[in-house]
């Protein structure tokens, strides 16, 4: 890439920093991609697995296909950085680096427009919602393979802090795969002034959790099957008025493994108290039974 697909990219980037979307609701950045990719002589097929899109180019008479991929969506944060290119659009932001993602795809869709060399296909996969882990499956469902045959797909994932023009990877495992699960905790509500014999409120036993923000121990390396993978805690147990004790409570929670062995058994594994039934004191009337720990999705 040339000093101005490099400038270029930065500017796209700042762009799309600007107009973040969340999980499937990416219709700014997949209208911007589409558009810019038209405007550089790709064609460009949208409304794949609702907002994905792929941008495709063919030179030469090579039957080999190969695909880039760049994920579309931002998180559910306000964003306070004061930068200028900061996010306009309330309560989202490109947190992640997904819209550095799509720059560098324009990007290289840019050069690539240029390069009368290359003898092949290129298809460029805009994915939406992979912070929910649903975008991927939900453009393979409908079609995308079997419309867009390719050999092999590159992606990448930023890190800052990096050198800039290095690119890290090794063999084997190099990132993990998401559960998420959530658990659940019943009791019975009523007022703070009520004696502790007239109610049994969920307090107790997520008191044993960890607060939002907070998790176990996370390792540096990859969990291995003798190992519990590391989990994290996105959400504090449900807010009642202060005088109100709430008649149930939650943490959503995540865990990474790298490998199949270990991912099979995440949720029993997870180190959270609540794993076990132990995790409801003696002495708090708390049914036990009321200790729910769901796996919502693989």
């Amino acid at each position: 890439m040339t000093a101005e697909h490099h400038g270029l990219a930065a500017e796209w980037r700042r762009h799309l920093h600007q107009i973040p979307g969340t999980e499937f609701e990416v219709a700014e950045a997949a209208d911007f991609v589409a558009r810019t990719c038209t405007d550089l002589g790709w064609e460009v097929t949208t409304g794949i697995g609702g907002s994905g899109l792929v941008a495709s180019l063919t030179r030469g008479t090579n039957s080999r296909t190969i695909a880039l991929r760049a994920d579309m969506d931002g998180l559910s944060i306000e964003e306070r950085t004061g930068v200028p290119y900061a996010s306009k659009n309330h309560g989202a932001m490109h947190a992640c680096g997904h819209d550095g993602h799509m720059a560098m795809v324009l990007g290289a869709a840019s050069a690539l427009a240029k390069d009368i060399a290359f003898d092949g296909t290129v298809h460029l996969i805009f994915q939406p919602a992979e912070e929910p882990g649903t975008g991927a499956e939900a453009m393979i469902a409908d079609g995308l393979f079997d419309r867009f045959p390719t050999d092999e797909v590159y992606g990448l994932h930023n890190i800052p802090g990096l050198p800039a023009g290095e690119i890290h990877t090794r063999p084997g495992p190099l990132m993990a795969a998401e559960d998420n699960f959530e658990i659940r905790i019943t009791g019975r509500g009523g007022h703070a002034s009520a004696p502790p014999q007239r109610r049994r409120p969920p307090s107790v036993p997520t008191r044993s959790t960890p607060p939002a923000g907070r998790s176990p121990p996370v390792r540096t390396s990859p969990p291995t099957p003798a190992r519990s993978p590391p989990a994290s805690h996105s959400s504090a147990p449900a807010r009642s008025p202060k005088a109100v004790r709430p008649t149930a409570a939650r943490h959503r929670c995540t865990a990474a493994t790298s490998t199949s062995t270990t991912r099979s058994s995440a949720p029993e594994s997870t180190s959270s108290p609540l794993s076990s039934p132990h995790a409801c004191p003696k002495g708090t009337d708390h049914d036990h039974d009321n200790c729910h720990l769901d796996r919502q999705q693989p």
